[in-house]
């Protein structure tokens, strides 16, 4: 879990700044430290939401229309953390079960964790309340569901923990990007914030 969380901050911070928004990733991991801390810290993305606004428009000059457009929106719908998150008990619940999984199941997973994902509460443990649909769309019971919950609850805050940096992370570099295309961005203040 804490593996993939780290993948997947770098895919969606680096790999999103340097090849939609044309910029280098350093700076933008050096400026949104502050928010990476408050979510790891608060495991919501809500909660973080007032930091990530601020540092998207002092440290990364994404102008205010932008982050206050496209930040909330993020923090409401852009749930990639949870989507990791609820894949991953998925396929664990699938093997813990026994339950073959052909290509079809594949794709049924990917799907509903895709759509529960935009529907997660972006609170605590927010992921483990849609994680009954998608193992009830590949064939687990409601019994097998409260298994695999309870096996999990006693770990699950550090994990909400860590998986609150991917969805962080992810809005902020989508912030960047749409500025960039929209001539929105300071990318001087980008690239010089935070070398001060």
């Amino acid at each position: 879990m804490v593996g993939s969380a780290i993948v997947t901050l770098v895919i969606h911070g680096g790999v999103v700044v340097r090849l939609l928004a044309w910029l280098p990733p350093l700076p933008f991991f050096r400026g949104i430290a502050d928010a990476i801390m408050v979510g790891f810290s608060t495991s919501s993305s809500s909660a973080t939401l007032p930091v990530a606004i601020r540092v998207a428009e002092r440290n990364l000059g994404v102008s205010p229309p932008v982050a206050s457009t496209v930040l909330p929106l993020g923090a409401t719908i852009g749930m990639d953390g949870a989507a990791m998150y609820v894949a991953m008990l998925t396929l664990f619940a699938a093997q813990a079960f026994g339950v073959d999984l052909s290509f079809a199941d594949y794709l049924v997973i990917a799907g509903t964790t895709t759509i529960v994902a935009m529907g997660v509460a972006p609170v605590p443990s927010g992921s483990l309340f849609v994680l009954a649909a998608v193992l009830h769309a590949i064939g687990i019971t409601p019994a097998q569901t409260a298994i695999v919950v309870g096996f999990i609850l006693p770990f699950d805050r550090i994990l909400d923990m860590i998986r609150t940096i991917p969805n962080v992370t992810s809005d902020l570099s989508i912030a960047v990007a749409v500025a960039r295309w929209e001539k929105e961005m300071d990318v001087r203040e980008y690239l010089s914030a935070n070398d001060e």
